[in-house]
């Protein structure tokens, strides 16, 4: 019983305290838990919760970011990360001859004109961009306004679903992940801009598939932080 209380002691009250030698015994059954109890004063932070004030917040932390799942804040739906593999197999389920456009989404509800955004792009090789749900050609005179927020993509390439698509596919996946960082939309032409939308990350990236990339990160201990 000694032996245990000990145990239960912080590792610098331990210190103090010397080794304890270990009973010569097999086994021992029927011990009553050993528990320690200090008195110390606390303080009336009105923060404060259960989980502060016992110290078992890191744990709940760490627990949570292994063993939770996020959800998106906007439509309640699990978010989800894919492979560059999943991104292509999800994509081949489209009925054979569905036209869709392969999307690098850039800028998601920021203000600003983005001039410099479309001469780079141009410079770049792209021909067309979808802005605020309309695709226009980047060669134009394209004037937005500076107080409004925006949503550009930039069309990396227009395809019919099919069999024999997957190379072309495999590349504009590839280059749409590099220009989005991370994130690509597969939209289907004719329907809405983000709700029919499909949207997909690389592994190790999350997102909703159905509210489109936005500023969700996979669950880390960081993510849960006590009220400051």
């Amino acid at each position: 019983g000694q032996r245990r209380y000990v145990e239960s002691l912080s590792s610098f009250a331990r210190q103090f305290l010397g080794q304890m030698p270990k009973p010569d015994v097999d086994l021992i059954a029927g011990l009553s838990p050993s528990i320690s109890i200090s008195q110390k004063s606390a303080g009336g932070n009105p923060r404060s919760t259960v989980g502060t004030i016992t110290e078992i917040y890191d744990y709940l932390r760490v627990l949570y970011a292994r063993v939770g799942r996020g959800h998106c804040p906007q439509c309640g739906r699990p978010v989800t990360a894919q492979t560059r593999e999943q991104i292509l197999q999800r994509i081949a389920t489209l009925p054979a001859g569905t036209k869709f456009l392969v999307l690098a989404p850039l800028v998601r509800g920021q203000k600003g004109e983005y001039r410099d955004l479309f001469e780079d792009l141009a410079k770049r090789g792209f021909v067309r961009a979808r802005v605020d749900g309309s695709v226009v050609r980047l060669s134009d005179d394209l004037r937005l306004d500076r107080q409004m927020r925006h949503d550009i993509e930039v069309v990396v390439d227009r395809l019919a679903a099919g069999p024999n698509i997957r190379p072309r596919l495999a590349e504009a996946v590839e280059l749409a992940l590099q220009t989005g960082e991370g994130n690509l939309i597969v939209a289907p032409e004719g329907r809405g801009v983000r709700e029919e939308g499909r949207g997909v990350r690389e592994k190790g990236r999350e997102q909703c598939l159905a509210a489109g990339p936005s500023s969700l990160v996979p669950l880390e201990h960081e993510s849960f932080r006590p009220l400051r």
